[in-house]
């Protein structure tokens, strides 16, 4: 049988989670990218993120997007506000060919798309 997770938003009720996704345009991927992998998990605080997908545009070259994935907005938040966050912010931002848009996504359900769905 398939699972879908739905959990409707309200003020005070459990969310599925949050996703933020960050996108920007760059031709120095590759300064980005190595940039990017000691920050995620080094540090003086751990990391709060689920999960973190580094994607490429096919339609615009030289656009990425990265989809991080969060149990809450407090959780993205407090990984905000982690000194190697803000630094790999201000570092990434140099690396842009503008400044990167933020969306911030309040999960409102979910499918986990099983194989073993029936």
């Amino acid at each position: 049988m398939k699972r879908i997770s739905i959990h409707r938003r309200h003020r005070g009720a459990i969310m599925a989670g949050f996703v933020q996704i960050i996108e920007f345009q760059t031709s120095r991927i590759e300064e980005v990218e190595a940039l990017g992998r000691p920050s995620r998990t080094e540090g003086t605080t751990a990391p709060t993120f689920r999960r973190i997908m580094a994607t490429a545009d096919r339609d615009r070259p030289g656009t990425y997007l990265t989809i991080v994935e969060f149990d809450s907005y407090e959780s993205a938040m407090e990984n905000s506000n982690r000194p190697e966050t803000s630094d790999f912010a201000a570092k990434m931002a140099a690396l842009c060919d503008g400044p990167p848009t933020f969306r911030n996504l309040d999960v409102q359900w979910e499918d986990a798309g099983d194989a073993e769905a029936g």
